[in-house]
């Protein structure tokens, strides 16, 4: 038994209500067949101090294998349950990390400490239970987040507009839309570029000012927030053309011969009209721009700024204290993102904390910025 939930929607019930409380049958159906997912890892590191400690770096690169991943995957509604923790897949990770702390500058009333983090990992799925070569994990509406053999752990796919071998996209004459592929293609991965970190501290007497900036390069995610405000008409993109009608640019219609088959092609001249604009952004009758939905999810972030007051040994001991300082401080306070992604904060997901939370967000509130203050005081 589990706490009762129910779903409603885009929203949830959860027991207790007014303190009554309820339980319900688990969707997970159990696997007598599991078992312990094991990871095997090889790793090499270096470490070195120079100039006195004032340049200090620690590198390592590593080799790590997982067999057996567990994962929660769904079943056919037939059998009562909803989902079944299985061992589905083995990966392999590997990457380099390294950790650079330099002081630059020294002096008697005034220090400055650069750290300085790079982290970069290339993954690659290299068998799936039951001999296939790709498994969806999940979906989200047209797109789904799956792993494939020979590929990065978590590919997004879903279906594209037609191109010819010109490039030119492919549109239906009648309604000016895009046709798309036959069968799903990748778009993306949510495996990033690399990782970076920069934290300085400048120290001057009692005064410490210190600040962070995170470095995420690369990497996709889904977006329902866009999806959404194409839906509704808010996404900058729906301004295309002061919404007037237009032909979709570099587009053409297929000539048939009498059996059907494609022997040519012609400029496209239908455009989507006034009453068809809300339609084209809607991907339930234009599929086509789903993979729009898929965006970059790189970001430059001032993580946080702090100002402390380190008050002096000399009047702490004279109130009966080992040390005191006043603080105050700033988090998430400013945020860098692609053009392309004027929607979310990528760091935002609404799938949790494991696998799937590396999917992207549906519907995620804004985060949020911080601003606080603090007395420490040590007796």
């Amino acid at each position: 038994l589990i706490q009762g939930n129910a779903g409603l929607g885009f929203g949830n019930i959860l027991l207790p209500i007014g303190g009554v409380n309820g339980y319900e049958f688990a969707g997970n159906l159990g696997n007598a067949n599991l078992k312990p997912e094991r990871t095997n890892e090889l790793e090499f590191g270096f470490e070195s101090n120079l100039f006195g400690k004032r340049v200090n770096l620690d590198a390592s690169v590593y080799s790590k294998t997982t067999e057996g991943l567990l994962f929660s995957r769904p079943v056919a509604a037939s059998t009562g349950f909803a989902s079944q923790t299985t061992n589905l897949l083995d990966v392999t990770n590997k990457g380099i990390e390294l950790v650079l702390n330099v002081i630059p500058v020294k002096t008697a009333n005034f220090q400055w400490d650069f750290t300085t983090t790079f982290t970069q990992n290339r993954s690659e799925v290299t068998d799936i239970v039951g001999d296939v070569d790709k498994i969806q994990l999940a979906s989200n509406y047209g797109v789904t987040f799956n792993a494939q053999v020979g590929q990065p752990l978590g590919m997004f796919s879903t279906f594209v507009p037609q191109t010819n071998d010109a490039g030119q996209f492919i549109v239906d004459g009648t309604t000016g839309y895009f046709k798309v592929t036959e069968d799903e293609q990748n778009v993306g991965t949510s495996e990033r570029d690399f990782v970076m970190g920069f934290k300085n501290k400048l120290t001057y007497k009692s005064l410490v000012l210190a600040f962070g900036i995170d470095w995420k390069q690369g990497g996709e995610m889904y977006s329902y927030t866009k999806r959404l405000s194409h839906f509704t008409g808010n996404g900058v993109e729906t301004v295309f053309n002061d919404r007037n009608p237009f032909i979709i640019p570099n587009s053409v219609v297929e000539i048939l011969d009498g059996s059907g088959n494609v022997i040519g092609y012609d400029e496209n001249t239908t455009p989507i009209g006034f009453e068809a604009i809300t339609d084209y952004y809607n991907t339930q009758n234009n599929p086509g721009v789903e993979q729009d939905h898929v965006i970059d999810k790189t970001f430059v972030r001032l993580r946080d700024v702090s100002l402390t007051f380190n008050v002096p040994s000399t009047l702490t001991k004279r109130m009966g204290l080992v040390n005191a300082s006043l603080s105050v401080y700033g988090k998430n306070l400013a945020l860098w993102t692609p053009d392309e992604n004027p929607y979310i904060d990528p760091e935002l997901s609404t799938f949790g904390d494991g696998l799937l939370s590396e999917q992207g967000e549906f519907g995620a509130n804004p985060s949020q910025r911080t601003y606080g203050a603090s007395v420490k005081i040590t007796f």
